[in-house]
């Protein structure tokens, strides 16, 4: 399992559905990483949420699996 950790506080998020999630920059300032707990009320992640589909839905194939198409001559 990944261990997450908040870039506000540096520490190990345990409830990971409270993140706050924000677009990765490269001006971000970052908290150093400590095993302590994150005490943070909503812990700051900077990179894209994860998108999951609905429960009613297939997940989406990746593009890399598609399969390219062969045009006939």
């Amino acid at each position: 399992m990944t261990t997450i950790h908040c870039k506000f506080c540096g520490g190990v998020i345990h409830a990971p559905t409270n993140i706050e999630y924000r677009p990765p920059r490269a001006s971000a300032q970052v908290a150093l990483t400590t095993p302590e707990p994150c005490t943070c009320e909503r812990p700051i992640v900077y990179e894209h949420a994860p998108v999951e589909p609905p429960e009613d839905e297939p997940a989406a194939e990746h593009p890399s699996a598609r399969v390219p198409a062969t045009r006939s001559a």
